[in-house]
């Protein structure tokens, strides 16, 4: 939580002389997107603190895989207990996510196993940079590929996708 803190206490919120300098800092740059990945990156950041504080809190020991782009953030382990755990971190209350290809390919491979060596959960944290809500899925039947709450209370729907990537080449 203390990290946490750190990182939110360099974040102003509805400050707004601190709106107009990020609106000066904008016109500065060529593109406003710049400023848009700062604040995605802030809310991931302050999503995976809040997830990886609360699972230590649940007597986890809790390590960061983001950057080894193995499908999902952080790996969790309690004795002989290990979750899989994609973070998603969102700055408003909907609770719904983009997963990337890797991420996605991770979860059907889970879902194929028969007996996995580690549960995945995929979790959603909402107002992460306020007062962030989190909300953990698991997958509760694999044939259906449902993945709920614990309580119940809220299912996943998947919408695959497929994506591409270009590149431009000279022609001959």
């Amino acid at each position: 939580m203390k990290r946490l803190e750190s990182i939110l206490a360099d974040i102003e919120f509805d400050n707004p002389s601190s709106n107009k300098s990020r609106l000066k800092k904008a016109k500065k740059t060529p593109s406003k997107w710049m400023v848009d990945v700062e604040r995605r990156k802030q809310i991931e950041v302050a999503a995976i603190m809040a997830v990886g504080s609360r699972l230590e809190g649940m007597g986890y020991h809790v390590k960061s895989v983001e950057r080894d782009n193995v499908g999902f953030d952080l790996l969790a382990t309690r004795k002989e207990e290990v979750l899989h755990i994609e973070v998603k971190g969102r700055s408003g209350r909907d609770v719904s996510a983009e997963l990337t290809v890797n991420e996605r390919s991770c979860l059907k491979q889970y879902v194929g196993q028969k007996r996995p060596r580690a549960h995945y959960r995929i979790v959603i944290v909402t107002q992460a940079l306020a007062n962030p809500v989190i909300t953990e899925f698991a997958l509760v039947d694999r044939v259906e590929e449902k993945w709920c709450t614990l309580d119940g209370k809220w299912m996943l729907k998947f919408e695959d996708r497929t994506a591409a990537k270009v590149t431009a080449t000279l022609q001959e």
